[in-house]
């Protein structure tokens, strides 16, 4: 029984090896047919439809498989993705030499021999392509229909700087823009195109921390969270009329690690500040100052951490986040100024008895102190944390 098994098997495997090999000899024979047709020298630097005059109309998806920082001091961002072109060739149609062939698949020392789009991305920084030779061509397939289309993919990282509203920071949201065009084709040449809803991200990419993706599509009909948002665009430059790609990715900065660590901190040290306002002025100087000097040291500490340990981006400009630790900090020194001064000593550091007056007065500005600060205090907050929300 075993070894009637094992020699259908064997059988089927030589007849899947012979088919196989038909076809690979079959689509040779087919890419040689296509070279000898053509003259190979305008079949690769000639554009298709050059005699004719018309646009190669060339349509584009795009799916980015992962997204994330370089470092985490800077906004550059690298994205991984798959980037897929098709266009017609009429010199590659075979439909009427070859019959029951629907596609042949090129080698990559093929495809040179081939025009193929001078594509390239405008807002990258830094391109890779995947090509480690002489171990690999790079991640890139081609595939030509019996009809002509041409199918191009090919897998790039590209590194673009994503920084927008650095001032908001955290509250900032980047955008990560890939700008997609030729560099030497005007738009009367090349026209490239969006094919609808094919511009898609990972949900979830395994390199993005400390953001998340938010979706920002002005078609409100399209209820795919993974499509980028994405247009069609003509720009005019001193060589012509060119046509270009846009995609964009929004992201949405996560700020609860900022929050507790950085804002929560200083609303207690401020609140702790505070506390000395409470704390009579001549019976309990010594407290006073105490609570002045801890306060005073915490924020400062805080404020080293937000200009040197936390990830942030490593840019000379003053941003959200300073600016409400500054606040808080001198919330707090007032109060510990306010502390010091009304902790009445005499000339040898010994407290002194004051007149009735004088605690009257002392008693009635600690009790001011106690109202204006925190309505002042809260009024910020309110304002501060509105503006950040009004700025989504």
């Amino acid at each position: 029984m075993f070894f009637k098994m094992f020699k259908w098997t064997a059988l089927l495997l030589s007849i899947v090896i012979v088919v196989t090999n038909a076809n690979d000899i079959k689509h040779t024979e087919i890419i040689e047919h296509l070279f000898n047709k053509n003259d190979l020298k305008t079949l690769k630097n000639v554009r298709p439809n050059f005699e004719q005059n018309k646009t190669v109309n060339v349509n584009v998806t795009m799916y980015v498989m992962d997204i994330g920082l370089t470092s985490p001091d800077s906004m550059n961002f690298m994205i991984d993705f798959y980037f897929r072109q098709m266009w017609y060739d009429p010199r590659l149609m075979f439909e009427n030499d070859f019959e029951n062939i629907d596609y042949v698949v090129m080698t990559s020392k093929q495809s040179e021999s081939i025009w193929l789009p001078d594509t390239f991305i405008s807002t990258a920084k830094q391109l890779d392509t995947h090509v480690q030779k002489p171990f690999s061509d790079g991640n890139r397939f081609i595939r030509i229909k019996s009809n002509g289309q041409v199918f191009y993919s090919h897998r790039l990282t590209a590194i673009v700087n994503c920084a927008n509203r650095i001032g908001y920071f955290p509250s900032d949201h980047p955008v990560c823009k890939l700008e997609i065009e030729s560099y030497g084709f005007s738009a009367s040449d090349i026209l490239y195109k969006w094919i609808d809803d094919s511009v898609l991200i990972d949900s979830s990419p395994p390199s993005l921390i400390g953001f998340k993706i938010i979706k920002n599509n002005s078609d409100d009909n399209k209820n795919d969270h993974n499509v980028i948002e994405h247009k069609e665009e003509r720009i005019k430059l001193s060589t012509g009329s060119y046509s270009r790609l846009i995609a964009k990715i929004h992201l949405e900065r996560k700020c609860g690690y900022f929050l507790f660590h950085i804002y929560l901190p200083s609303i207690m040290l401020v609140i702790l500040s505070w506390m000395s306002l409470c704390i009579d002025p001549i019976e309990r100087s010594t407290a006073r100052i105490l609570i002045g000097i801890f306060t005073s040291l915490g924020i400062l500490i805080i404020m080293f951490g937000v200009t040197t340990t936390i990830s942030r981006p490593n840019e000379y400009s003053l941003t959200a986040i300073d600016i409400y630790v500054f606040v808080c900090m001198l919330m707090i020194f007032i109060s510990f100024i306010s502390s010091v001064s009304r902790c009445p000593h005499g000339d040898n550091g010994k407290s002194y008895q004051l007149e009735q007056g004088q605690i009257v007065r002392q008693h009635s500005m600690n009790l001011y102190s106690r109202i204006v600060m925190p309505m002042i205090f809260i009024l910020f907050n309110i304002s501060y944390w509105l503006t950040l929300w009004l700025a989504k």
